[in-house]
């Protein structure tokens, strides 16, 4: 489920938008049921790698889900995941957030 949202305003006065993507983890019991829930929102191809490593080069690098930046991912339903389901979910957001500041890549990574 995806939708769009106002962004805010430029330095310039222009409104832009930023596309605003959900993604349900509820019901996760494994790494790769939570790779493929938040991949499936990216729109990742089917063959992209289903780890850190491999997120991190599609959303820093690009050119490999056909979401692109600007996008804010709103992840529901962490709160009921087991301890190593929710670091690795910890760990996404973390690797968003790099994006975001080393990379200047314009995506968030929000729980909601």
């Amino acid at each position: 489920m995806c939708g769009w949202a106002a962004g805010g305003v430029s330095a310039g006065g222009a409104v832009f938008r930023v596309k605003v993507v959900q993604c349900d983890l509820v019901g996760c019991a494994t790494d790769e049921d939570v790779f493929e829930r938040v991949l499936a929102a990216l729109k990742a191809p089917d063959w992209h790698g289903r780890n850190l490593d491999a997120l991190w080069d599609s959303i820093a690098g690009g050119g490999i889900n056909e979401l692109v930046p600007p996008f804010r991912l709103n992840v529901a339903g962490s709160g009921g995941l087991r301890n190593d389901l929710r670091d690795l979910v910890d760990k996404i957001g973390n690797l968003f957030s790099d994006a975001r500041s080393d990379r200047l890549v314009d995506v968030a990574f929000v729980l909601i």
